[in-house]
């Protein structure tokens, strides 16, 4: 910047670029014509509240309430909490009214003017069997403006089933499934393969609900199911055996064996999980 004349008057600068309201037009006057209105104006800007979810849940009878998770198929929710927060931010308005959606009750809360920080707590008792829900929590300040819409549901799941054994065809049974596979750490999941050390007459075996599709042992890039084993068998759950559903009505899986018995010869043997074709 070239030096200043001595005794020159004040300088104008015509203030023309980057709008701050629409950043990404250029060449356009501010409305800020100095650095402190543009600073007062952040500094007071209003914003909407915000609101945050938390929930809760009462299974199979019990008195402890426990965060909302993926639950085994067959839990029985007894009943839901909700915790709902509103919060005006620094500058803005106070707030007016927490709102919860989903079913909890209540569903809204009026709040007095002069309110910044305030929590809600809701509950839901209707609750149906393997029925998973969904809750919202909403604020709206005394100008109207509302949050974010946040949520906390829970899923319920089921896992898959691995291991080894002699069965074939109708010796293929929940008590059997029960007993001798081990489960699938995950809920919902495919595993990506199954190792197992089978004896000399055993078989690999892997079990998917029919849901997820049917699948296949792969190994160095064929099938090695055998075209025979797409056994179907409905299996409970823990929770379902606890609460009394009967098998008829439990998830239904398919059976899935290896074409040979005794594979790996007595050391652990590795089937990579693949889809038909």
């Amino acid at each position: 910047m070239s030096q200043r004349a001595k005794g020159a008057g004040p300088i104008n600068i015509d203030v023309v670029g980057r709008n701050f309201d629409d950043p990404t037009k250029f060449n356009q006057p501010h409305k800020y014509l100095t650095a402190k209105d543009f600073i007062m104006s952040y500094l007071v800007k209003e914003l909407p509240p915000v609101a945050t979810i938390s929930g809760h849940f009462r299974l199979n009878g019990g008195a402890a309430f426990v965060p909302f998770m993926t639950i085994e198929r067959g839990t029985i929710v007894n009943e839901v909490r909700i915790t709902a927060r509103g919060t005006s931010q620094v500058n803005s308005p106070d707030l007016a009214e927490i709102m919860i959606g989903g079913g909890a009750v209540p569903a809204s809360t009026s709040l007095e003017a002069g309110v910044r920080d305030f929590t809600v707590t809701a509950f839901d008792s209707s609750i149906l069997l393997n029925t998973p829900k969904t809750y919202t929590a909403r604020a709206r300040d005394l100008k109207g403006v509302l949050s974010s819409q946040p949520n906390d549901k829970w899923a319920i799941g089921v896992k898959a089933y691995h291991g080894k054994g002699n069965v074939e065809g109708e010796t293929i049974t929940e008590a059997w499934v029960r007993a001798n596979l081990t489960k699938h750490g995950a809920f919902n999941q495919h595993m990506s393969e199954v190792t197992a050390t089978p004896g000399a007459d055993d078989y690999i075996l892997y079990l998917a609900p029919v849901a997820w599709g049917l699948r296949v042992f792969e190994f160095l890039g064929s099938d090695q199911t055998n075209p025979e084993s797409a056994t179907r068998i409905k299996v409970r759950t823990d929770a379902e055996i606890a609460n009394g559903i009967l098998q008829q009505d439990a998830t239904e899986y398919f059976v899935i064996r290896s074409l040979g018995k005794g594979l790996g010869g007595g050391s652990p043997y590795t089937f990579k999980i693949g889809t038909i074709g």
